[in-house]
């Protein structure tokens, strides 16, 4: 049996597609603004890990015979640990609660509480790509949907893609993660919804309860 303890987040959609798309020269959607996670909405994790082992273990034993005996689990197992791997790496890498989004003409910034700024330039007609010590990142327009890809020299790839309402007021974001070990990747889904950020006066801070609490910056306590 399959047991993976991670937290809810995932949808059995297919994934974003991990591959170069022709861009937009101009801006199709506005995503500036502050942004709160909806822990309400989303799948769960651990059942995209079960759906995918059960599809694993079928492929296998309908591959054929070892002496006559069906072998099911001998060719999927060390691609379902990569999967698992993917899936602890994309919940890993998604788990920010605020979101910060400063988009102008040519430039997009996405502010992420306690991991790093997603930016990207998109003042051409295709994809911009960009060389780092970490990998190539290749970011830009598709459709309505703005889309960063990151792979790494090691074959390991992450997107993120993401998507506004009709009304502007929810923002989902898409993260995949594809392992060097396995063809098959695996999606996290995140919810946002618009928030009217606080003035700079106040700290905050994110309790066990999800819920924060903030307090006028240099009040006694």
């Amino acid at each position: 049996m399959l047991v993976v303890m991670l937290p809810a987040a995932c949808s059995h959609q297919p994934p974003p597609p991990m591959v170069e798309v022709a861009g937009k020269t101009h801006m199709p959607v506005d995503f500036s603004g502050s942004w709160e996670r909806d822990y309400s909405k989303g799948g769960d994790i651990n059942e995209g890990l079960k759906k995918i082992y059960r599809q694993l273990s079928r492929s296998a034993q309908y591959a054929g015979t070892i002496d006559g005996r069906y072998q099911p689990l001998n060719s999927s197992s060390v691609s379902m640990g990569a999967i698992i791997a993917s899936a602890r790496l994309a919940d890993s890498i998604s788990r920010s609660d605020l979101l910060e989004i400063v988009q102008g003409n040519s430039e997009i910034r996405v502010n992420r509480e306690e991991d790093f700024t997603l930016t990207c330039e998109f003042d051409g007609s295709t994809f911009q790509q960009t060389k780092t010590a970490f990998g190539t990142e290749l970011c830009g327009w598709d459709g309505g949907q703005m889309v960063f890809n990151l792979a790494l020299p090691d074959g390991l790839a992450v997107a993120h893609r993401l998507t506004i309402s009709p009304d502007k007021q929810e923002l989902h974001v898409a993260t995949t993660v594809r392992a060097g070990a396995t063809q098959t990747p695996f999606s996290v889904y995140r919810y946002y919804t618009r928030i009217e950020p606080l003035p700079s006066k106040y700290d905050c801070v994110q309790t066990l309860s999800r819920k924060r609490v903030c307090t006028i910056r240099g009040a006694p306590q």
